[in-house]
């Protein structure tokens, strides 16, 4: 199967699920994936900052990042980090 990312929005240090809201109950099947040309070319075409993720040491790296300014990094997240970005999202 080939590699699928969602959408989360780093910020000031916090994680927050792009399909799912603050404060909304954790629901995995709103959570929309796209492969990795889709992320390619987002990334290309998108204003701002925006990662790709496929590693818990990027995600650490891209949260210490994202404390340095005030913009929001859209990260693009490898699929199987989806239990981490759950323990770890702003609620």
């Amino acid at each position: 199967m080939p590699a699928q990312f969602f959408k989360v929005r780093a910020q000031g240090g916090h994680l927050y699920l792009w399909d799912i809201g603050v404060g909304s109950s954790w629901d995995p099947s709103l959570i929309n994936y796209q492969t990795e040309d889709e992320v390619n070319w987002l990334i290309r075409v998108g204003t701002g900052p925006h990662w790709r993720v496929n590693t818990v040491h990027e995600l650490d790296h891209v949260l210490v990042a994202s404390q340095k300014g005030s913009l929001a990094i859209t990260l693009y997240v490898h699929n199987s980090l989806l239990g981490e970005v759950k323990r770890r999202v702003k609620s």
